[in-house]
């Protein structure tokens, strides 16, 4: 995962199989794009979206050979988002965690912590705790108000750059590129 996506790893109070998140995330209205893996001792995902005017929320759940059931999903959404985006997603984690509690864990706050650190040579000790500090509560208010100054979020409520409604990954890299913006 590079500087084009904003990533968050959710994880699930109880673990849910493969055909119960399918259930779940169809409840709450998400598109299954496709899945990968048929059988139990296959690498299995489960690849879901929302699309809308605000940008694309993505949504990963990959299974291990032999895992009937996980505890941690990914959500990523472009950073050349609309700052839309960040409603949509916390709308879709909201709804999520009305029928299965969940912590949230902010990858890009655990990052920026880590850089602004770099300079020291952290103990394993300490980059427990940091990791630990970046979980976040389920509060778009407050993510939006980035009081952490996020990089990542900066760009993305930045109105003054142009946004558009395109995937992470490649299609980021290129909008970005076509329109000379940089991260």
């Amino acid at each position: 995962m590079g500087l084009e996506a904003y990533l968050m790893y959710v994880y699930l109070k109880e673990e849910k199989a493969f055909f119960e998140l399918e259930q779940i995330f169809s409840e709450i209205e998400l598109l299954k794009v496709h899945s990968e893996g048929k059988y139990i001792d296959d690498f299995r995902s489960l690849f879901f979206e929302k699309v809308s005017k605000d940008g694309i929320t993505e949504i990963l759940c990959r299974f291990a050979p032999n895992e009937k059931s996980i505890s941690k999903i990914c959500f990523r959404f472009s950073v050349a988002s609309p700052a839309g985006v960040i409603d949509q997603t916390f709308e879709i984690l909201m709804n999520l965690n009305c029928r299965v509690d969940i912590k949230i864990l902010d990858t890009e706050l655990f990052n920026d912590i880590l850089l602004k650190n770099r300079h020291r040579d952290l103990t394993n000790e300490e980059r427990a705790e940091i990791y630990r500090s970046c979980y976040i509560p389920l509060d778009k208010v407050e993510f939006i108000e980035n009081r952490y100054n996020i990089y990542k979020r900066n760009i993305i409520l930045d109105c003054t750059r142009k946004k558009g409604i395109v995937r992470s990954g490649d299609e980021t890299i290129r909008f970005m590129e076509d329109n000379n913006l940089n991260f």
